[in-house]
């Protein structure tokens, strides 16, 4: 546990070694969603840490936070914070849908600070997302975070997310029910980005303006059955990011990590690698996008 931003964080992490790789889980999720895929990373000789935002799994809420506010966003300061009190030295960040979001947000409010940046079916790029998500929006769910919840919602949201449900790795039931408190945090999140008809606006086109900001190393991942955030999204980035490569993956859902671990960390380990060798090659000064002779690239 480590205390950022005004909140108990807590951390959990596999594998030791330079660079390190910060793993950063969507809404409604937790750091063990990343469970599978820092099974593979470690092993490379990478550090890899995920935490539970505030609010989700285990990490205490932080009151009136303003998560993606123009001047001083919340999460940002959450993410580099987290780096800074594990003295990270430029890790690689990832971040999957709500944290997708996050962390295009946060390479671009602390730049300079990040080796590289991988969105895996990335929020706030387009305008819609599931219905589910949206009603999670209306104020009046608020009340319903004081009433018990059945068993099955944690676990009905969970199958949607996958392409194939009979994939779900057991630790995800488990860890779902363990921490389905965080369904409150959930509604406060959905109600700051959504309304009934989608992505607010104002918010979605003010940090997409500053985009392209960025320009170090990136990768999209997408799993083409996504159902919660969808693929075709994968246009607006490529207008924000031309350079970044582009993966799409079969028989996968919107949890394309735990569903497809082994096609999901293959293409996240060949681009840190590719990203690491760009970075040695201009002398660890961050550099601008891959180069276009490895873009594009999608399966």
């Amino acid at each position: 546990m480590i205390q950022v931003a005004g909140s108990r964080i807590r951390v959990i992490e596999e594998g030791s070694g330079d660079p390190a790789v910060l793993f950063v889980h969507g809404v409604g999720g937790w750091a063990e969603n990343w469970t599978e895929t820092m099974e593979r990373v470690a092993p490379t000789g990478r550090r890899a840490i995920a935490f539970d935002l505030p609010g989700f799994g285990e990490s205490t809420r932080v009151r009136g936070a303003r998560y993606f506010d123009a001047r001083a966003p919340f999460y940002p300061a959450v993410v580099d914070g987290v780096r800074a009190a594990l003295g990270l030295d430029r890790p690689h960040l990832v971040g999957h849908s709500l944290g997708g979001g996050i962390v295009a947000v946060t390479v671009v409010t602390h730049p300079s600070t990040w080796r590289s940046m991988t969105l895996v079916a990335p929020g706030g790029f387009g305008p819609d997302i599931a219905l589910f998500l949206r009603l999670f929006s209306l104020p009046f769910l608020g009340l319903t975070t004081w009433l018990p919840r059945p068993r099955s919602a944690a676990r009905a949201v969970l199958r949607s997310c996958f392409s194939d449900p009979s994939r779900i790795p057991a630790h995800l039931y488990a860890e779902g029910e363990r921490f389905d408190r965080s369904y409150a945090e959930t509604l406060r999140v959905m109600r700051s980005v959504a309304t009934l008809r989608g992505l607010r606006p104002s918010l979605r086109d003010a940090w997409l303006r500053r985009a392209g900001e960025y320009t170090g190393p990136a990768l999209v991942v997408w799993g083409r059955e996504d159902g919660i955030v969808p693929a075709a999204h994968l246009q607006a980035l490529r207008q924000s990011y031309p350079d970044a490569e582009l993966r799409t993956i079969g028989s996968a859902g919107h949890l394309v990590m735990p569903e497809q671990p082994d096609a999901f960390a293959a293409a996240l380990i060949s681009f840190l690698d590719r990203a690491e060798r760009r970075d040695a090659a201009s002398g660890g000064v961050p550099a601008s996008s891959i180069a276009a002779g490895v873009a594009h690239q999608e399966r």
